[in-house]
């Protein structure tokens, strides 16, 4: 079998492959080191080899690359030169354990310091018990770092930050790709495992109160000028910064959290990440305050974040430069579940799920009552009377549904309602009822029907209820449609006129009398009568001749003349029906049937030209 030969034309394009391929095999790869760490001391062979790597970094030159192999490292790391630390095998089998007997972080990066790299540990940072006053972080950037890569790690925070710059730092270049930041930042040995106090005015107080930290911070705030220049990319954000608090606090919830990640930079790049994990009461997953900040393709899951919590808080300016430019692209550019609210007062995106209490809400059954005074022919929506709040929900509106037979809800001019139609205008606490009038027109909030009855407009009301949180001010459509078919209020809504004789009679028994039947709907509908028994064409024979029946369906004639109700018109349909002989007639919209019955009789006879 002959052999084929292969020739390697570029070997670059080779070493970008095999790169690829052990990126996607969770291997990293590494520069050849300069030096080793190994627990045991045997390096596998490499030289020159340390047991730790505190030593193994203060031997080192700049640029070295220092390779630790697994174990576990209970130390301190100091860093105060360009150099790379990497791991042997990665984060799994290579964890890095700091103590409060040591610097301010695990891992510390000394100011002035550039050129470092990071790469594939498990950094478990530390939490000074008797101390609040004084941050630390398993990874801690002090004063003016640049140039840095932090990659591959898992940064776990245990009772204080996981990864920390100091504020308004000139920090500059820093690059924070595929890491996970896991833990908790507060004390779980404190508390029974719970947060303390209630904000944080005694955040750094001395003795700790376990206020929780943030799980990344870095930059300087709305008015950060020396921080720039961070990419946070493709991390899994996992940690915890908040729970239920273990002291009560007035408002609006016993909960405590802290921000899970906030980089307030100049010129910040936050794509790709995965933001998993939990906090409480006022936070958010991210918050960014320097200008052209960049945030796109992030997955944001709010299962385990309290009610308040925002997905995303920005600051007026943070986007200027930026794509997306507004808070608008930010919630079109990444994902969010649950739902989210772009709040723009607040410039927070925020998680928006009411509660399930609402499902109470529906159309009063007793839907014919309305207020004479006030023109109302309507319906009444809502739970109970001072039921229209659930915790921090409020009903805010009601909003027409696809389905409806009203082509317009809006309010006509003069209506009430704010905010869109159908509105609770003073976003009253004491009642949730409203009566719509008859044309749709007006939606006004009631404690109680009035007792007057009236004739709504028949046909389909759907509606969907918007509530509002009042602390968040996410607003959503807390379930819906609701649907409500309005047929006849006191027993019709067809009405026959009196019997009007037409003294045509030859026997006793066949006179005709003259019926008029009306409805009062808006311009534009479809009344037609579906069914007619008794009743017969206007152009009928006069007797003795039989009259023709009443051809159904047949259509009313819509009218100039206005009805009751303003806006509404009658509707007509003239007929005959013969003395003593019952009738009886249906009428439908198309949605809605009602009917009308009557006998009508001629006068007792009278026998004349008897003396």
């Amino acid at each position: 079998m002959k052999k084929r030969t292969f020739t390697i034309q570029n070997p670059s394009f080779c070493a970008f492959l095999l790169t690829g391929l052990l990126f996607m095999l969770g291997i990293n790869a590494h520069a050849q080191p300069d030096r080793y760490v190994n627990p045991s001391g045997t390096c596998a062979g490499g030289t020159p080899c340390y047991t730790t790597i505190s030593a193994a970094v203060a031997a080192a030159a700049a640029n070295d690359v220092i390779e630790v192999e697994d174990g576990t490292y209970n130390e301190n790391v100091t860093i105060s030169q360009a150099l790379t630390l990497q791991s042997a095998n990665g984060r799994a089998v290579t964890t890095i354990v700091g103590s409060d007997s040591g610097p301010a972080g695990t891992i510390l990066i000394n100011s002035g310091t550039s050129g470092v790299t990071i790469d594939g540990f498990t950094i478990v940072g530390f939490d000074n018990v008797p101390n609040g006053a004084i941050e630390y972080a398993a990874v801690y950037l002090r004063g003016a770092v640049t140039n840095t890569e932090i990659i591959n790690n898992e940064i776990v925070a245990n009772g204080e930050a996981g990864l920390l710059s100091e504020f308004n730092a000139a920090i500059d270049n820093i690059y924070i790709d595929n890491n996970i930041f896991s833990g908790t930042t507060y004390n779980l040995s404190l508390n029974g495992g719970l947060p303390g106090e209630c904000g944080f005015a005694t955040q750094f107080n001395n003795p700790n109160t376990n206020v929780p930290r943030q799980l990344v911070v870095m930059g300087g705030g709305g008015g950060v000028t020396n921080s720039k220049n961070v990419t946070f990319t493709n991390n899994q954000v996992t940690g915890k910064a908040g729970d239920a608090s273990a002291v009560a606090c007035n408002s609006p919830l016993d909960e405590q959290g802290n921000t899970l990640v906030t980089i307030d930079v100049i010129n910040a790049t936050i794509t790709g990440n995965s933001f998993t994990g939990m906090t409480t009461r006022f936070a958010s997953m991210l918050r960014t305050r320097g200008i052209n900040t960049t945030i796109s393709n992030n997955d944001f899951d709010g299962s385990d974040i309290g009610e308040f919590v925002a997905y995303v808080c920005i600051d007026a300016n943070a986007l200027d430069g930026a794509t997306p430019s507004d808070l608008d692209g930010v919630q079109a550019a990444n994902t969010f579940d649950p739902e989210s609210f772009v709040n723009l007062q607040a410039l927070c995106i925020y998680k928006c799920t009411p509660p399930a209490g609402f499902s109470q809400v529906d159309f009063n059954q007793d839907n014919c009552y309305g207020e004479a005074d006030a023109g109302l022919r309507g319906l009444k929506v809502g739970p109970a009377p001072g039921a229209n709040e659930v915790g921090f929900w409020r009903i805010l509106e009601f909003i027409p549904g696809p389905g409806s037979d009203l082509s317009s809800f809006a309010p006509a001019p003069g209506g009430t309602g704010t905010g869109g139609p159908f509105s609770n205008a003073d976003n009253a606490s004491t009642s949730a009822e409203f009566e719509i009038s008859a044309d749709g027109s007006t939606f006004t909030p009631v404690a109680s029907p009035t007792g007057a009855s009236g004739n709504p407009l028949y046909g389909t009301y759907v509606l969907e209820v918007v509530v509002r949180n009042t602390v968040s001010g996410c607003e959503s459509e807390a379930f819906g449609p609701l649907e409500k078919v309005v047929a006849a209020c006191d027993g019709s809504f067809v009405t026959a006129a009196p019997c009007s004789c037409l003294d045509n009679a030859t026997t006793l028994s066949n006179g005709q009398f003259s019926q008029l039947f009306t409805v009062e709907a808006f311009p534009g509908q479809a009344i037609n009568a579906t069914m007619a028994s008794g009743l017969y064409a206007t152009g009928s024979p006069a007797p003795p001749a039989s009259p023709t029946p009443l051809t159904v369906p047949t259509a009313f004639t819509e009218t100039a003349t206005p009805g009751t109700v303003a806006g509404t018109v009658v509707y007509e349909l003239q007929a005959i029906h013969v003395d003593g002989d019952g009738y009886t007639l249906e009428v439908s919209d198309g949605t809605s049937t009602a009917s009308v019955s009557n006998t009508c009789y001629y006068p007792n006879p009278e026998i004349l030209g008897l003396a």
